[in-house]
């Protein structure tokens, strides 16, 4: 009976541990402004590009303060006419902090978003 209950234990910790926070990210334009809003449990980080520079740059996903949005927080961008030429969209890739290695943390699975800006 011992071992049921342990079992019984076991598996309903392992079943109610979610590796992703709860709530949602988005992005979208509002008000001349390119604006991600984190809606979830934990900080989140990010980082912006036009769309067809995604193809052609090198970059790394890092967890720093400057572009760090913390739960149920908003970030603004504000937008001008060159913003985000020629394809006029922006690609938002948007992590957690992920496990530490070393003296650092990496991210972790980095998401993207599309969103066109005019």
């Amino acid at each position: 009976m011992k071992k049921l209950l342990l079992f019984a234990l076991l598996f309903a910790l392992s079943c109610s541990q979610s590796f992703e926070p709860q709530g949602t990210v988005s992005a979208d334009v509002k008000a001349s402004n390119l604006v991600i809003e984190n809606q979830t449990t934990e900080t989140i980080y990010y980082a912006v590009f036009e769309r067809n520079e995604v193809e052609i740059i090198e970059w790394a996903a890092v967890c720093t303060s400057e572009n760090a949005i913390n739960s149920n927080d908003t970030k603004k961008i504000a937008l001008n006419d060159d913003s985000f030429l020629p394809s006029n969209q922006a690609v938002v890739y948007w992590w957690y902090l992920g496990e530490k290695m070393g003296n650092t943390f990496r991210a972790d699975k980095v998401r993207p978003i599309i969103v066109t800006v005019r």
